[in-house]
């Protein structure tokens, strides 16, 4: 039905207003990293941004095809303009603080893509996670190649913010795989997990990683991760539904459920 929003750390809430389209589903949801207060949301049509918090919404689809499922935003971390999107056909990428994108699916061998994410050591190599696998681009996205099993699905991507060399990979039915190498070898990192659908990962600022496996009751929620060994433990305070969305803050973690 549209976005929420609160401005007293969750007590109250008001709908945005206007809302997006009928019927346009929020899939991603971001403040800019590099623009104080200014939102973006990924939508069931087109990508939108406010600078208001949701009292007003500017649709920022100039190049990409009608009803558009934008799944997920990568921002640059130096351009404030330059942003990836992964939709359900293919990768775009704005050059122009959105004014205009780009497609990119030269080696793309499945459409729908779940997320996209630069590699923070090399600007022009670039990940996308499809419901294929994982693909690489190494001239920003003029061309991809699959590094993973056709039968991977990728629901999110996560280089370490300590160590960028490490990248961690949530899965469809694969539950968490982890790289030492920035995605280029694989290894599953699952002891522990009963549940292998992962929806999302996150790392708080202590290093401390985070999944949200898909999954509702006691097997689902939100688990510590400990990739080296790949232990985990169920956190006390954790949801009791499956998680859809993650995001840490510091020390704070949010999540978001159906």
């Amino acid at each position: 039905t549209g976005l929420e929003v609160s401005e007293d750390g969750g007590s109250s809430w008001r709908p945005s207003q206007p809302p997006l389209d009928p019927g346009s589903g929020v899939s991603f949801l971001a403040f800019h990293p590099l623009k104080p207060g200014v939102l973006y949301t990924g939508s069931y049509r087109h990508p939108f941004r406010s600078a208001d918090l949701g009292r007003s919404w500017t649709r920022i689809a100039g190049g990409m095809i009608e009803d558009t499922q934008v799944f997920h935003l990568d921002f640059s971390p130096t351009d404030p303009n330059d942003v990836w999107a992964a939709t359900c056909g293919w990768v775009y990428r704005t050059r122009d603080g959105a004014a205009s994108w780009t497609r990119y699916k030269d080696g793309l061998l499945d459409r729908r893509t779940h997320v996209v994410a630069r590699d923070p050591r090399d600007g022009d190599r670039v990940l996308a996670g499809t419901t294929g696998g994982l693909f690489e681009s190494r001239d920003a996205g003029k061309g991809f190649r699959r590094i993973s099993r056709e039968t991977t699905v990728v629901n999110a991507l996560l280089f370490d913010p300590a160590d960028p060399s490490v990248l961690l990979v949530a899965t469809e039915s694969e539950g968490v795989l982890r790289s030492e190498d920035g995605g280029r070898t694989l290894v599953e990192a699952n002891a522990g997990l009963s549940e292998a659908r992962v929806s999302a990962v996150a790392v708080t600022a202590s290093g401390r990683v985070v999944v949200a496996r898909a999954a509702d009751g006691g097997s689902g929620g939100l688990w510590t991760l400990d990739p080296a060994t790949g232990r985990s433990e169920r956190l006390a305070a954790s949801p009791p539904s499956t998680v859809r969305a993650l995001l840490a803050n510091g020390e704070r973690l949010l999540a978001g459920t159906p």
